[in-house]
């Protein structure tokens, strides 16, 4: 009878043993999962922290930008007005040609005046050319900038409303 006693009391020591193991072991996952959590609020902390560091580096970058289409805008102004000027410089040289070639007293050499006009003329028509190019080629910027600046306003996240005019 002794020796039943002290088995089952031994038993019962290894039981206790046990459930005490389970439960500092149960103590041991807690403490881990609660080290685990503050580490994931401290890294949401640097999240929050580097996110509004990148924020204000967007709005410096925003301003630079508005500030350089502003400034291409002006040429764009620019140039359509040197364009316009030349536009004017090249109907005031034809109608002096013209009246050049029409009056009567220049009869003579008309085939060299004649060619020397067309020669101008081809002149200014091609400076012209290449100037409507380049002020279409202007346009075109200054018109994806405008939609550009238009999606980096902090009221236009993805601009769905300006996508859907078009």
């Amino acid at each position: 009878e002794e020796i039943v006693n002290n088995m089952r009391l031994e038993r019962r020591k290894q039981q206790e043993m046990a459930n005490r193991i389970v439960f500092i072991r149960s103590l041991i996952d807690q403490r881990r999962r609660k080290l685990e959590s503050m580490e994931k609020e401290e890294d949401l902390e640097t999240t929050i922290s580097r996110l509004t560091d990148m924020i204000g580096k967007l709005n410096v970058q925003r301003f630079k930008h508005a500030i350089e289409m502003k400034d291409l805008l002006i040429e764009v102004v620019s140039l359509k007005r040197c364009f316009a000027e030349e536009q004017l410089t090249t109907v005031e040289l034809d109608m002096k040609y013209t009246m050049y070639l029409t009056e009567p007293s220049n009869e003579s050499g008309h085939r060299y005046r004649g060619q020397q006009r067309n020669a101008l003329l081809n002149c200014c028509t091609h400076s012209s050319s290449e100037l409507k190019g380049k002020c279409g080629q202007l346009g075109q910027s200054a018109t994806l900038l405008k939609y550009t600046m238009y999606l980096m306003e902090p009221s236009n996240e993805s601009g769905h409303r300006y996508r859907g005019q078009q």
